[in-house]
């Protein structure tokens, strides 16, 4: 966001709109440790999320966000543009 910023400054964000794919996350990478991971699978339990079959089975998964002008995003919402 810090170089949408730079690029269209603070009046260009507010026709900026982000997007979460809600379908599914990405394995972003294998626990350091045994401590990581149950620290981490205690994070999630505390803000309501799930880690079954995700941290629990040992991989950091991230969600997916996508930030473009909102008229792209009338054109295209994220579920179209991504089942390409």
């Amino acid at each position: 966001m810090s170089e949408l910023y730079h690029h269209w400054g603070q009046e260009g964000l507010a026709d900026v709109s982000s997007e979460k794919r809600e379908d599914r996350t990405f394995v972003q990478r294998r626990f350091a440790s045994t401590n990581e991971q149950e620290r981490g699978v205690e994070q999630l339990h505390e803000q309501g999320i799930d880690p079954i079959g995700k941290e629990k089975a040992g991989h950091f998964h991230a969600e997916f966000y996508l930030s473009r002008p909102k008229q792209e995003v009338a054109k295209a919402p994220i579920e179209r543009l991504l089942a390409a």
